[in-house]
């Protein structure tokens, strides 16, 4: 029995202290593999030049090119509209009358006195000089008699006009104001006509662009009311004024708007495109931000290295690197979360060249 519990205690022994060399063994192995950086996989593009246009993002209101109250010039009930909401207009179209009896009976009545005074200082111009007797001063005094008659019927005849509003331009008219049978004062917004063939919009820049902006630019508008819907326009007026306070002028851009489409009072985003100009672009994607800093990871001898960069403008896909990179350099674009400064690397495929796009300030969407 003795004998037997000796063999096996000798032989756990023997297990045990082989397995404690097996398990120090695995963890020496181990411990020299932690030592040594693990390769990482990654994809590279190379540093390239490509176009970028400067663009300036604002917002505006729309207004119709030609814009008007239609009201009254005197005061009297409303006894015609000829007009609906929304419709189209001719210039000089009548769009409402009023009641112009007493200033109907006035302007025939300056009429008549007219005509009469024009028979006889008609009558006396042809007598004076012949044998008739005819003074000169009768013949002066019947011609101012006709001027002060033809006076009064030309104000008369304005005076029965202006019971007739008119549309003074081509344009659409807005909704009625008034209903036939109500007396309005002179001033009374009757209704609105807009012209809205052309629509402008707007805007204020920030004065650092005032150089930089000029009539005749392009600009494109957008709204959510029309989804993706791009107007397109130019810049037909730049301020000759700063404003002290927000440091920024006003310009005015034109948008066609045939179909008249776009109301007047509407926000529209609106986006000024600068001149076109070369600069270093990169991905986005082969940024890495570590608090106020912008780091890439340049590929130095399949060697992953942490370099500073300054942006530029953000471009669609890419973004400008206006200093911390040259031409011909290669970074690392996929597999960045997986780097660390000084990370040996290999690289798995170049990404693909970048298109060139248009541009917004870098941190501004």
């Amino acid at each position: 029995m003795n004998y037997r519990l000796s063999v096996f205690l000798v032989v756990a022994a023997v297990a045990g202290a082989a397995g404690l060399y097996a398990s120090s063994s695995f963890l020496n192995k181990d411990a020299s593999l932690a030592g040594k950086p693990r390769t990482v996989l990654v994809e590279v593009a190379t540093v390239k030049m490509g176009t970028v246009r400067d663009r300036i993002d604002a917002v505006g209101t729309t207004e119709a090119i030609k814009a008007v109250n239609i009201v009254p010039l005197v005061s009297g009930r409303v006894e015609e509209i000829n007009f609906s909401p929304g419709e189209k207009v001719k210039a000089k179209t009548a769009l409402v009358r009023l009641n112009d009896a007493v200033a109907s009976a006035q302007e025939q009545e300056t009429r008549a006195e007219m005509e009469r005074a024009k028979f006889d200082n008609d009558r006396a111009q042809a007598l004076l000089g012949s044998r008739a007797a005819v003074s000169k001063a009768t013949a002066e005094e019947r011609e101012a008699a006709f001027q002060i008659a033809k006076a009064r019927h030309e104000a008369a005849l304005d005076a029965l006009e202006e019971r007739t509003i008119d549309a003074p331009f081509d344009g659409t008219v807005g909704f009625k104001n008034v209903d036939i049978g109500d007396y309005v004062s002179a001033g009374t917004v009757l209704t609105t006509l807009d012209d809205l063939s052309t629509i402008e919009i707007e805007f204020s820049v920030p004065e650092i662009y005032y150089g930089s902006v000029k009539e005749g630019m392009e600009v494109t508008a957008q709204t959510l009311a029309f989804g993706k819907t791009r107007f397109r326009g130019k810049i037909s007026q730049v301020d000759t004024r700063i404003d002290p306070i927000s440091r920024s002028f006003r310009i005015k851009a034109e948008i066609p708007n045939e179909n008249s489409e776009i109301p007047t009072g509407m926000f529209m985003n609106v986006r000024v495109t600068l001149e076109k100009r070369e600069a270093i672009k990169i991905p986005q994607e082969a940024l890495v931000f570590q608090g106020e800093e912008t780091l890439v990871y340049l590929d130095k001898d399949n060697v992953a290295l942490q370099h500073p960069v300054t942006l530029g403008l953000r471009l669609t896909k890419n973004v400008e690197v206006t200093d911390g990179l040259s031409v011909g350099d290669r970074i690392v674009v996929k597999g960045i979360q997986n780097l660390r400064n000084g990370a040996p690397i290999r690289v798995v495929t170049d990404a693909p060249d970048n298109k060139p796009s248009s541009a917004t300030p870098a941190g501004k969407s």
